[in-house]
């Protein structure tokens, strides 16, 4: 177990708390750092010293969640003896890389990422790299190609999934911007289906119907329409029950009700519990010095991929104020996969802006993200 980076209350610097249970040796160590963000990398960086010594102790062999044998999750990833490919896992890591070149308008990073993803002959990383050059394909206009991309990747992704679902509503999308409303019904129907059969959401699609046929639900369309809006009223908890003799109603309802809990969400943005926070300084060419502020947020269940815990950040005071969100397996997988995402955002930063970036434990530039990729 993890704890919180907090200030000592015996030194000037900042002390993580862990804690192993289970084999025998459950005495409570800290971590002394800097700032609250050494003191986790350090923390992450002692535990796996301390499994190998218990297990040895113990003579017991340690696995975690079926991963390779000797792997525990607190550094590199050995290579898979053979082609292994697990969606939810490739689709969090790619779209985590692909999302965050998107986000520094690195259109040519972004392509890359595609590409490697491509070259593999598994269909959940060909999946998600057709989809995300759709992506961009449709942001540059170019709707047919962006439809023919997406339609390469329902070849590859044919078990019900949210991505097959997202990929169906976003051909549903493109018919329907060129107008042709029976062939944007008929693949928003089938998006409905798909998140139907995989249990996940499907309000927007539910509006996307209405908006294409006449603000009408298809007569064959209607069970999948009342299984979503009767999950669906429960888990906004809305009081009383949907009225089925108006289920165009209850859908718009549901999706006003979403859109409340999104704009609440967003406003301000949030990366939750912060559990950890570095300050660098930004002095540019002139020497005037300007803070920069990195948060990590507490690591928390995912609500937009299936069996992932997500972990949010946020880097402010220079170039851009912008917040990512890192996924794993677990919390300290998440975390893991955040300081490498600063590590390499921070990187960005440097190269994009004239002058220096210093952090005040770090020497000749170090800013004390430099951990190991997990990617």
């Amino acid at each position: 177990m993890l704890g919180k980076p907090l200030p000592s209350a015996e030194s000037p610097e900042f002390e993580c708390p862990f804690q192993i249970k289970g084999l025998g040796d459950e005495c409570l160590r800290n971590i002394y750092g800097i700032d609250a963000v050494q003191s986790l990398q350090l923390a992450l960086t002692v535990i796996p010293s301390y499994l190998d010594h218990l297990s040895v102790s113990h003579q017991v062999r340690l696995i975690w969640d079926g991963r390779e044998e000797g792997y525990l999750g607190f550094g590199p990833a050995p290579e898979p003896a053979g082609p292994t490919d697990t969606l939810g896992k490739e689709i969090s890591e790619a779209r985590q890389r692909i999302s965050n070149a998107h986000i520094r308008k690195d259109l040519e990073g972004a392509i890359a990422e595609i590409e490697d993803l491509l070259q593999y002959d598994l269909p959940g990383k060909k999946g998600v790299a057709f989809y995300e050059r759709g992506k961009i394909k449709e942001s540059a206009g170019a709707l047919n190609e962006a439809k023919q991309d997406w339609l390469e990747a329902l070849e590859h992704v044919t078990e019900p999934s949210n991505l097959k679902a997202e990929l169906e509503s976003a051909i549903g999308q493109v018919w329907e911007n060129l107008g042709d409303s029976n062939k944007a019904l008929s693949w928003f129907s089938k998006s409905l289906e798909t998140r139907v059969r995989c249990a996940g959401g499907g309000l927007f699609t539910l509006k996307a119907i209405l908006r294409v046929n006449a603000g009408e639900f298809p007569r064959e369309d209607v069970a999948s329409v009342v299984a979503t809006v009767e999950r669906a009223w429960t888990v906004l908890e809305i009081p009383g029950k949907p009225v089925l003799a108006d289920l165009a109603g209850s859908t718009y309802a549901l999706c006003e009700r979403l859109e409340e809990i999104a704009d609440a969400s967003m406003i301000p943005p949030d990366v939750g519990d912060v559990i950890a926070a570095r300050r660098l300084f930004h002095i540019d060419p002139n020497g005037n010095e300007k803070e920069v502020i990195i948060e990590i947020g507490l690591p928390r269940i995912s609500e937009e991929i299936t069996d992932q815990v997500e972990c949010v950040y946020r880097i402010s005071g220079v170039v851009y104020d912008r917040f990512w969100t890192s996924w794993g397996s677990d919390p300290i997988e998440a975390i893991i996969f955040a300081l490498n995402g600063i590590h390499r955002d921070l990187e960005h930063i440097r190269d994009t802006v004239k002058g220096e970036l210093r952090w005040v434990g770090g020497r000749d530039g170090d800013l004390g993200f430099s951990v190991a990729e997990h990617d």
